[in-house]
């Protein structure tokens, strides 16, 4: 690990990576709309009166914590009205001893936001408009725009942010860092990733609202490592880094008092396995995350050949 990586691995296992969450005030008018347009407003609020972490060893920001108070965090399940309950209720008890109810992971799909942006997803969403018109339906799509452009939106105020500490900073090759995020993040995830950092801080950013799994992170990472590499605009120890400080967002998300903390399980990938055609998937990505998450001194997350 280089300076910057072992810098931000101390931050992240002190807990001074974690961010705090920013009570966010919901106009009381909101209970009369719809169920599902209530929701998406209040969640669309709460995160964009969040802050991002930023330090002077930071290139890459963007992650958000929730605080119960809205529908959205579907890893920890907080914000749904009956979450406690039925928990307490029927967590790992089964029920007339065929069924239980267990932990379930989830992971948001990276690839489609590899190839479109954010801003192509929302295309996507205009276009099941066409031939989604029943009110149900509208709302829920509509719901799914706001939450889109909300991304975008959160994306351009890390931006600023980013941009702000980088004009306080007197090391330029910090200064350098931060102005380079700042950059970066007014084009990801709104648009399609132009190089391996674009692409692995579009995951970064993204992650905060599904914080659980990154998927097969090898498969829809390796046409932009190649290509970099390829085009000789980044090294192999740049590419690590990348990938280190994602990594250590993983930890991030599980806080240090938790007694979750060094469960590597609370985020885990899968690499390698068999391509569509049956060739072996294990490529170089494959060993470049293999190298870059055994050279961190973390818990989380874990991988799975």
């Amino acid at each position: 690990m280089n300076y910057r990586i072992k810098a931000l691995t101390e931050l992240t296992l002190n807990g001074d990576m974690f961010p705090e969450t920013r009570k966010t005030d919901f106009d009381r008018k909101d209970l009369l709309l719809p169920k599902m347009s209530r929701e998406a407003k209040r969640l669309c609020e709460y995160i964009l009166n969040q802050e991002p972490v930023i330090t002077r060893y930071s290139k890459m920001t963007g992650f958000f914590r929730f605080d119960g108070s809205v529908v959205g965090d579907a890893f920890n399940r907080s914000g749904h009205k009956y979450t406690s309950e039925v928990m307490a209720q029927f967590y790992l008890k089964t029920v007339d001893n065929l069924s239980t109810m267990e932990w379930q992971h989830a992971t948001a799909d990276y690839e489609l936001l590899l190839k479109r942006g954010i801003r192509g997803i929302i295309e996507d969403i205009d276009k099941s408009m066409e031939s989604h018109t029943e009110p149900e339906e509208t709302e829920f799509l509509e719901a799914l725009k706001l939450t889109a452009k909300t991304m975008i939106l959160w994306a351009k105020k890390c931006s600023l942010r980013a941009k702000e500490y980088a004009e306080k900073e007197e090391n330029p090759e910090y200064r350098e860092n931060l102005l380079t995020l700042s950059s970066a993040l007014r084009h990801v995830p709104e648009h399609a990733p132009r190089s391996f950092y674009e692409a692995v801080l579009s995951i970064y950013i993204c992650f905060g609202a599904n914080p659980d799994s990154a998927g097969t992170l090898d498969r829809y990472l390796s046409w932009f490592y190649e290509e970099d590499m390829r085009r000789g605009v980044m090294t192999y120890d740049e590419a690590k880094e990348y990938l280190q400080e994602l990594f250590l967002m993983f930890q991030t998300v599980t806080p240090p008092k938790s007694a979750n903390f060094k469960r590597g399980g609370q985020s885990h990938f899968c690499i390698g396995g068999y391509l569509p055609d049956g060739s072996d998937g294990f490529c170089e990505t494959s060993r470049l995350i293999v190298e870059a998450l055994m050279d961190l001194p973390t818990f989380i997350p874990q991988i799975t050949f």
